[in-house]
């Protein structure tokens, strides 16, 4: 009884400061409000993407990948972007639209296959799941109309769980923007 009522008074609150909350322009490049985008990324691992923005330079990018007969990746990373950055006085409408990102994230990676991938991610023929941080680095082009982003991402990494490991991930992908 008192959980319920805990839980019934947490979202009662939350409530209450949500509409309190003042609005503020969340517009996004390519004049998207906040939106989700879903796609594929093809490269080391391949699997689905999404992409939510919070505002103009700040989004949360998520996915999960499969390398072909080694592993699992299931990432989220929080993206600093800079919309405009390639912005020239010839008005070049396609550098415009290319914005520049880093962000940092959380990589859990789970063995898919036998001992060749633990030796490779973990040095150990037991371990079956690995657990690290990954900096995304990339640029996605996001053309307004319509409403995609195409993108090409860099995203090394230090793995610290169960053993201290360096990874390297990348890919090209798209994603539709709802």
């Amino acid at each position: 009884m008192h959980t319920r009522l805990f839980i019934v008074s947490v979202a009662l609150w939350a409530g209450i400061a949500s509409a309190q909350t003042p609005k503020r322009n969340t517009s996004t490049p390519g004049g998207r409000n906040p939106s989700l985008g879903l796609g594929i990324i093809l490269g080391e691992p391949t699997g689905f993407t999404g992409k939510v923005w919070m505002d103009n330079n700040r989004a949360i990018d998520f996915g999960v990948a499969y390398s072909f007969g080694d592993y699992v990746l299931i990432y989220a990373d929080y993206l600093f972007q800079w919309p405009g950055a390639f912005r020239l006085k010839s008005g070049e409408k396609f550098f415009e639209q290319l914005v520049p990102y880093v962000g940092v994230g959380a990589a859990a990676i789970i063995a898919t296959s036998g001992p060749a991938v633990t030796r490779t991610y973990w040095g150990t023929r037991s371990a079956s799941v690995g657990a690290g941080v990954r900096i995304p680095l990339g640029i996605e082009w996001l053309p307004g109309d319509p409403p995609l982003g195409v993108f090409l991402e860099l995203a090394p990494g230090i793995g610290f769980i169960p053993l201290t490991y360096v990874f390297f991930q990348g890919g090209i992908g798209a994603r539709y923007y709802f």
